[in-house]
């Protein structure tokens, strides 16, 4: 249930869940009560531990570039811990391929092949048989790394929405705090999608080795197709998922459904983003040249990249449909007060690094003496002179 508080900060002004500031006056709001919108059985977590939702005046792709390149280390930092949870599903990955190439190696599909020869009998669905195997060992255990992978998804989705809401974080700090804060819906969503994609693709790799074997009928073929499509649902629905529960608090079943809503309803939006999120991954399947690139992307900037974007569309996406139809969380004093302190640390670090960037631009003026009404001064002649008030003259239009 929210908190109410009617506490003020530092300059007289007090937030709102949505990070807006209003006018207090003897304590009280002078604003009139609005009448309150029917909810939608959700609240936004705005002002939840200090952090504060604002609006955003410039558009989502200026928004991103700028949280991308005003972020850039921490970007890659967030990156770094992303793949240590990462690492068992990427073993798992490494395995399956390797199990596939090893065995496609030693198999003799070459064997009575050319024209007006039919393949041996015992060569028939034995790529799929290798392929199916692998399959099915992979998907077997890519639940519990899965799981593991989770347990990152958690902290880093809090850490790259409070970026996004353009506030100063600490990478490792408030990534356990998201941890702490966000586990237990997150690791019920990856459970959920990775058991539908678990199921789906052992019944594909199954579909595919019965049509190998006994030939292709056309309701196989419906069959791999609708699992295609359940994958591809869940899959979008697993990302909004992701972004939902760091960004409003409710039912989990309510916010299930709410996700379900919005992937239906923008489906070709929800895609394009989606591919546009995941385009570090999807250089993995260019072809072996790209592989080094891929390597790289993902090493660095994968796994922030698709967090970024995802969480930038999505915030858009709460703007446009869920603001002032969802319950407001008031944030207490100690929360208004986390906040103030973190701005004004923020800002104090700003005038520190303007500080420091007029040195480095003064440093490269080594030698070069400013110019000030106390140092320098310009000697004036009398009407009588003499020849040392002259070279007086002379001196003071050298040191100026």
């Amino acid at each position: 249930m929210a908190k109410k508080s009617s506490s003020k900060n530092y300059s007289g002004k007090s937030y709102t869940a949505t990070g807006k500031k209003s006018d207090v006056k003897g304590g009280k709001n002078n604003q009139k009560p609005q009448k309150e919108r029917k909810p939608i059985s959700l609240t936004d977590t705005s002002g939840v531990d200090g952090y504060f939702r604002p609006e955003v005046a410039v558009s989502r792709w200026k928004l991103g570039y700028e949280v991308f390149m005003g972020n850039f280390t921490k970007i890659i930092g967030l990156n770094f811990i992303i793949l240590l949870f990462l690492a068992p599903l990427l073993i798992l990955l490494f395995l399956r391929s390797s199990t596939i190439y090893a065995n496609a190696s030693m198999s003799p599909f070459s064997a009575n092949m050319g024209i007006g020869y039919l393949p041996h009998a015992a060569v028939l669905g034995l790529e799929e048989s290798i392929t199916y195997y692998a399959n099915y060992n992979f998907f077997m255990w890519m639940p519990i790394a899965a799981l593991f992978l989770g347990v990152g998804l958690s902290g880093g989705m809090y850490v790259m929405r409070n970026l996004c809401w353009g506030e100063s974080v600490t990478i490792v700090k408030t990534f356990f705090n998201g941890i702490k804060k966000n586990i237990l819906p997150i690791l019920a969503s990856v459970a959920i999608y990775s058991l539908i994609l678990a199921v789906s693709s052992i019944f594909i790799s199954h579909l595919n080795l019965t049509s190998a074997i006994n030939g292709s009928r056309w309701y196989w073929t419906l069959l791999k197709v609708l699992m295609y499509i359940l994958i591809a649902f869940a899959s979008l629905h697993f990302m909004a998922m992701m972004s939902m529960v760091v960004t409003y608090t409710g039912n989990y079943f309510q916010l299930m459904k709410n996700c379900f809503t919005i992937t239906l309803i923008l489906l070709p939006v929800n895609a394009f983003f989606a591919v546009f999120a995941l385009i570090p991954f999807a250089i993995l399947f260019l072809g072996s040249q790209a592989l080094s690139l891929a390597a790289i992307l993902i090493m660095f900037l994968g796994g922030s990249y698709t967090m970024l974007v995802w969480t930038v569309y999505s915030q858009w996406l709460y703007d446009k449909f869920f603001r002032g139809r969802v319950k407001t969380y008031e944030a207490t004093k100690e929360e208004i007060d986390k906040h103030n302190t973190r701005e004004k640390e923020k800002a104090v670090a700003g005038e520190s690094e303007g500080y420091r960037e007029v040195g480095k631009s003064a440093s490269i003026m080594d030698g070069v003496k400013p110019v000030t009404d106390y140092d320098v001064t310009v000697k004036d002649l009398d009407s009588l002179f003499t020849r040392d008030d002259i070279d007086a003259l002379q001196k003071s239009k050298t040191d100026l």
